[in-house]
């Protein structure tokens, strides 16, 4: 059997499988359903990849951390997996499944010959225990890490109960056990995405877990390969945070894996890809170039034909921070900022073609074209007069306004810069900051000399799965960054008081924290939930589009561009996927993480 190294730089996994002869690689959980990854054979192939296990809160489905997105990968499996067409999921551990008429309730019949890894079998009750657990507000705070996404599923008061709201307690979520191989699921309202939303990695909690083995563990038991029992064609092997995990072959599990052993290796030097040499001469199959290596490669005849261009799934998005001076607060201004921002010379010219112009914090353009019809052009001139209007000519009188990054160098920060302080006439610092330094900064008041945006990015989304279900759920926990400029000076103050308060538990400072957004978020923010809110109830594709389409024309942020992934891969690698839902990692503000 052929071996190959790879070296590949995205923040989340695209799969890779090395099998006899040459390399296939595909997106998804490798074994020998089409949908879940690489086809191969059961000879003791084995591949390695990359991911990012940096935040050491373990392997816990039922918990938001990095490593959930690994469980996803093939420690646990759910109801329904990716089929060939990511639109039409396959059964996984369920067999079939029927949808009642008014389209709120689905009924899974579950596979008889499912088991973990230790050898029980997989039930009704396992989904029960495992859905439940998920939802219950104590088992984040138990673990001292975040929550669940339940607002990207329907289900029947998952999000209430996660919130804590008076009555509702983990019995309530609409989820029963009929007999120990039926399931029965009941949703909120119909959700003809329902089935595909399932095998998202947003949707890892929606998997069994083994009660006998999960109720007497504790956090740090998580991160322990002999106390965690999964579903999945792989189970948990091996792991040291920050450095490698491996998984191997589940004995128990209904159906035929195709490789014996995953390896899985962090390496947290952001920014330090170098391996393109390598891949010139032969070591490795497959990386990940930086811009900067495009011009190179496309005048190369050979290695022109083995680039490859990606979508990724994040935008590099520019958020308001809070600050004593509230001239980003005003519409106009923003307005201003946005339309002097020149998105095809950064795309083109300083990316080099690896990226492509966005427009919304969630909705990349590969994923919803739609977006294009609120996009504003670059239009320097209106630029200039709105700016005047807002009270500021030519610059005269705003305050110095700083960008803030999450890494030390940023081209695309420094182009801003440029733009903005060539079309307005306004004064702009760039201060790239090592991560601690960023994440500390993202709470900190500017003074009223200053003003600033903060580069914040995240995973795409569905559409309608990044609707708000409540106002509590929109703000808790994905959007806090994009709305807390948006505070008074004076709420910003009352809210850090609040944030920073250890004493507070976690439904005391919450609850005190919504209630301050409440009163003092703007109307037109509220409002625009008020619109995401009503289209989520009634599944209404218009008011959809007008919800996402406020929030770009009122430039609550402004998202500048999608990267697009520079890939070199050998013509031996047959049948590469990535899953763009999870391909995240531009050149620059998150870790290259090489094999």
């Amino acid at each position: 059997m052929n071996k190959y190294k790879v070296a590949m730089a995205t923040g989340l996994a695209s799969v890779l499988a090395l099998t006899a002869g040459c390399s296939t690689a595909t997106g998804g959980t490798p074994q020998t359903n089409p949908a879940k990854g690489a086809t191969g054979n059961d000879n003791g192939s084995a591949f390695s990849m990359f991911f990012n296990l940096g935040d050491g809160h373990g392997f816990d489905p039922d918990l938001s951390s990095w490593e959930a997105y690994l469980d996803d990968e093939g420690i646990f499996e759910g109801l329904v997996i990716p089929g060939p067409n990511a639109t039409k999921p396959i059964p996984g551990i369920a067999t079939s499944w029927k949808v009642s008429s008014n389209g709120k309730v689905y009924t899974f019949k579950l596979r008889s010959d499912a088991k973990f890894s230790n050898g029980d079998p997989v039930t009704a009750q396992d989904f029960v225990y495992s859905m439940q657990r998920a939802v219950n507000p104590q088992t984040a705070v138990a673990a001292g890490q975040g929550p669940v996404s339940a607002n990207n599923l329907p289900i029947l008061n998952a999000e209430s109960i996660l919130q804590g709201e008076s009555g509702m307690t983990p019995s309530s979520l609409g989820v029963k056990a009929l007999n120990s191989h039926t399931l029965q699921i009941t949703l909120s309202r119909k959700d003809q995405t329902f089935l595909r939303d399932l095998t998202l990695p947003t949707s890892s909690w929606v998997v069994p877990l083994d009660p006998k083995a999960v109720k007497g563990m504790k956090p740090s038991d998580w991160s322990n390969p002999a106390k965690v029992v999964s579903d999945g064609p792989y189970m948990l092997q091996s792991y040291k945070l920050k450095t490698s995990a491996k998984l191997v072959q589940n004995p128990h599990y209904y159906g035929k894996t195709s490789l014996k052993q995953i390896t899985v290796y962090y390496n947290s030097t952001a920014g330090n890809d170098t391996s393109l040499s390598s891949f010139k001469s032969g070591q490795m199959q497959e990386t990940m170039l930086q811009p900067q290596d495009l011009a190179a490669v496309k005048a190369n005849p050979t290695l022109s034909q083995e680039l490859h261009m990606y979508p990724a799934s994040a935008q590099y998005t520019l958020a308001v921070l809070p600050s004593q001076n509230t001239a980003l607060q005003n519409p106009k201004v923003r307005e201003a900022f946005s339309l002097a921002l020149n998105r095809s010379v950064i795309t083109n010219s300083v990316l080099q073609g690896a990226g492509q112009p966005a427009y919304n914090y969630y909705l990349p353009t590969w994923l919803n074209p739609w977006v294009k019809k609120y996009a504003p052009a670059y239009n320097p001139t209106q630029a200039k007069k709105l700016l005047a209007q807002a009270g500021y000519p030519d610059g005269k009188g705003f305050p110095t306004v700083d960008i803030i990054v999450g890494s030390t160098t940023d081209p695309v920060a420094s182009a801003i810069q440029q733009m903005w302080e060539q079309t307005l006439g306004v004064k702009v610092h760039f201060e790239g900051l090592e991560w601690g330094q960023y994440v500390t900064a993202l709470k900190a008041q500017l003074p009223a000399n200053q003003v600033g945006f903060v580069n914040e990015s995240t995973n795409a989304n569905y559409a309608n799965l990044a609707l708000p279900q409540t106002l509590k759920s929109w703000i808790f926990p994905g959007n806090t960054i994009l709305i807390n400029g948006f505070l008074s000076p004076t709420d910003y103050k009352d809210w850090y008081q609040i944030d920073s308060n250890a004493s507070l538990s976690s439904s005391k400072k919450l609850a005190e924290e919504f209630a301050i957004y409440q009163k003092g978020l703007p109307t037109s923010i509220l409002n625009n939930v008020k619109l995401g809110i009503q289209a989520f109830q009634t599944n209404d594709q218009s008011l959809l589009e007008q919800y996402y389409g406020q929030q770009i024309q009122q430039n609550f942020s402004i998202s500048v561009y999608t990267p697009l992934q520079p890939v070199l891969i050998s013509s031996k690698v047959k049948g590469y996927q990535p899953d763009q839902m999870l391909l995240i990692d531009p050149p620059y503000w998150l870790n290259n993480i090489t094999v």
